[in-house]
């Protein structure tokens, strides 16, 4: 079964949303450390769209979609935000001292690392950032692909 999850951009909605994600992979067999790590992916994702990115507390503002897709589990995060594709954003030099590093670049390096597929597009107005993670632990080919609609989940 699919997950859905629909927020209005507060921060205060970001712990139920991480919950509700933890306790759809749960559901679905996924390991207690592949939860963890999507966990902090959508995390990192979340409060980068809430602090960076999000109108103020739109009606859905942000919307979260996830199915599983093949060996894994795709996640697909959708926002109002202004337009960033994190996928061209430079690698963090990890090389330089901490007083010369360049401010931010951590989350998405962390999203690179964590992810084994990460694809951006800005369509009608909503950035689009699907990340995908193969998970030994989730069902695999033998479970079709779940389609786009599923269960909503409320916070």
């Amino acid at each position: 079964m699919g997950f859905t999850l629909r927020l209005t951009g507060h921060p205060d909605e970001i712990p139920g949303a991480l919950h509700a994600l933890e306790a759809w992979l749960g559901s679905e067999g996924v390991s207690d450390e592949d939860r963890g790590e999507w966990r902090l992916l959508a995390e990192e994702v979340l409060m980068n769209i809430v602090q960076h990115g999000s109108p103020p507390q739109a009606a859905e503002s942000i919307r979260i979609d996830g199915r599983f897709h093949g060996d894994g589990v795709e996640l697909r995060v959708e926002d109002r935000g202004r337009p960033f594709d994190p996928c061209a954003a430079p690698p963090p030099d990890l090389s330089a001292p901490l007083e010369v590093r360049r401010a931010g670049g951590l989350g998405v390096h962390l999203l690179r690392s964590l992810t084994d597929e990460m694809a951006y597009a800005y369509r009608d107005g909503r950035n689009v950032l699907t990340l995908r993670k193969r998970s030994p632990a989730a069902p695999g080919p033998q479970r079709p692909a779940q389609p786009e609609a599923g269960a909503e989940h409320p916070l």
